[in-house]
């Protein structure tokens, strides 16, 4: 398909030479989510292809707005435990590193209470995507 591909988080690490979270850590949540807002529309504007968003970008209005009216939103939707279990103890998600169990799932129904508005929802098991990404590569080069 020769589709594009931009990571928002690994282009803001690239922009500011510092990971997701030394910029959480030096500047904090309400800096990161303007970098992040600036950046997002920048590629979302400019850019065709496949663009992943961070975890919390879909909260910000703005680029809510600009996804919703002018691309399609493709969301894949795990259950409380899968989600649990891929970022509990990631590195790259520093919103999230010190919330128990508890307080990780009222995170994840908050947010996903707001993204019931997306366009395109994929409902999909761990092992199904695992399945897919075994026989059939990525479609795009990443950037």
């Amino acid at each position: 398909l020769n589709i594009d591909f931009f990571d928002v988080d690994q282009e803001i690490e690239n922009k500011t030479k510092q990971s997701i979270k030394d910029i959480f850590e030096k500047k904090g949540e309400i800096f990161f989510r303007k970098l992040e807002e600036k950046v997002t529309l920048a590629i979302l504007k400019k850019n065709q292809g496949v663009i992943s968003l961070g975890g919390g970008a879909f909260l910000n209005r703005n680029i809510q707005k600009e996804v919703l009216e002018n691309h399609l939103s493709v969301w894949l939707k795990w259950d409380d435990i899968t989600l649990i279990k891929r970022i509990k103890n990631s590195k790259k998600r520093p919103v999230v590193t010190k919330l128990n169990e508890d307080e990780l799932k009222k995170l994840i129904k908050s947010i996903l209470s707001k993204t019931k508005i997306a366009l395109l929802l994929l409902l999909l098991e761990e092992t199904l995507i695992l399945e897919l990404f075994k026989y059939a590569p990525l479609p795009f080069s990443a950037k």
